[in-house]
């Protein structure tokens, strides 16, 4: 084989990023809550030691927070996603070849002739070093055992697991459930038990030609990489999104028309962002909202609005949007969440013209206004610069009581350190 696969996975990710920066916590356990505070999205290994489990709802662990003084985090997205992009701006200085899976994992690629494990362990020293993120690495000749590796590095003190040998992956796959594999899951794990498949060790022995006829072509890879052979190639360009959604909860329930529509618009150039980011126009847009549904009446909606042009300038989309608000919004009712989603999404340089289009161009003032607004956002922060439309005192906001300060990416919250 001409080359090795790394996995590299940032520890309790969020956690982390909130003890980074607070090493008074080291040793305390800590959590970070989903959107209006709701429910554990990051554990710290603390956190985990004393049996909170992820996903739990605030206030079903009260006794745990209680007991053993478990400091909260509100989620601090801006954070999170400015530390990671550091720690994968580290990782590309061991390899060219790297696909970004996930905001805190990475796959790296490196030569088979080099020593792995010396690799794995710079890596780990350098990131914890220079960023601070402790990391695990998984180490083997496919994605699908790299990340099987990387579970036991988790395990380890040193942080880095190599199954490069075929007898240690032998035994490995022997003592993993099928449920456990990388993409296989809780949905296809029941289906391939039932044919007698319950250890990855099984599935790679499984005939090929049965499973392709049984299940789809990605459980046929999954078995031929848990056999050592590469089926995953490592995407180093990120796939162009099929659509792009943004919706929040409201940090308390919602009536006034008005109130919705600042949100929408907000949402809607959060949206636009993320879609200006990927290169692409939208071609049609869809709006939904919702009431909570365990309450009394309940009520909930979408609705379509096809784009006689396609675009990515965000007043041409909350105009849309805005259309479509009115057209689904009911009086009478206590809405929980709205949220925009853009859908038949196409890269600019690749588009179907109108009837009276000769060629697909977006107009000049429109791209030095997307672009402007981005430059801002990004040197001065995401609420630096908005759009009227999204309102001023944001009453709707999603709850954040316990968010930490946007240490990086806001000149405010530049960390202050006294001497």
């Amino acid at each position: 084989m001409s080359e090795v696969i790394l996995l590299i996975d940032c520890n309790s990710f969020y956690a982390s990023c909130e003890l980074l920066f607070r090493p008074d916590l080291k040793g305390r356990p800590v959590i970070v809550l989903s959107n209006n505070d709701g429910c554990v999205v990051a554990r710290s290994k603390e956190a985990k030691k004393i049996g909170i489990p992820m996903g739990a709802p605030l206030f079903t662990i009260q006794n745990l927070v209680k007991a053993f003084d478990v400091v909260q985090f509100s989620s601090n997205y801006p954070l999170y996603n400015d530390i990671s992009s550091r720690v994968m701006n580290t990782l590309r200085r061991f390899s060219a070849v790297i696909e970004v899976y996930s905001i805190d994992e990475a796959f790296v690629a490196i030569p088979a002739s080099a020593d792995a494990v010396a690799v794995a362990r710079s890596i780990r020293a350098t990131v914890l070093q220079e960023i601070g993120i402790p990391v695990s690495i998984g180490i083997s000749h496919t994605k699908t055992l790299a990340k099987i590796a990387a579970i036991e590095a988790k395990q380890n003190s040193e942080g880095v697991h190599s199954l490069l040998d075929k007898e240690a992956i032998t035994a490995t796959l022997k003592q993993l459930n099928v449920v456990e594999i990388w993409g296989i899951g809780q949905k296809l794990a029941p289906k391939l038990q039932t044919y007698g498949v319950f250890t990855a060790f099984d599935l790679k022995q499984t005939d090929k030609n049965k499973l392709r006829k049984l299940f789809n072509i990605v459980v046929v890879k999954t078995a031929l990489e848990l056999d050592s052979i590469p089926s995953f190639a490592l995407e180093e360009i990120p796939r162009f999104p099929k659509s792009i959604t943004c919706s929040r909860s409201f940090g308390k329930p919602i009536e006034e028309l008005s109130l919705l529509q600042e949100a929408l618009s907000s949402y809607t150039a959060q949206a636009a962002e993320k879609l200006y980011k990927a290169g692409g126009t939208a071609g049609g847009v869809i709006v939904f909202l919702t009431t909570n549904r365990f309450s009394e009446p309940y009520y909930s909606n979408s609705i379509y609005i096809p784009l006689a042009e396609r675009t990515f300038y965000p007043p041409a989309l909350m105009e849309k949007g805005l259309e479509g608000l009115s057209e689904i919004y009911r009086k009478g009712y206590f809405y929980k969440k709205v949220g925009v989603t853009f859908v038949d999404l196409a890269l600019t340089t690749q588009h179907q013209l109108t009837l009276f289009q000769e060629q697909f161009q977006i107009p000049k003032k429109q791209k030095e206004l997307v672009e402007a607004v981005h430059r801002i956002k990004k040197r001065f922060g995401i609420d630096a610069v908005q759009y009227a439309s999204e309102g001023i005192q944001k009453l709707w906001k999603t709850r954040k009581d316990q968010r930490s300060p946007l240490y990086t990416t806001l000149w405010e919250d530049i960390l202050t350190i006294r001497i």
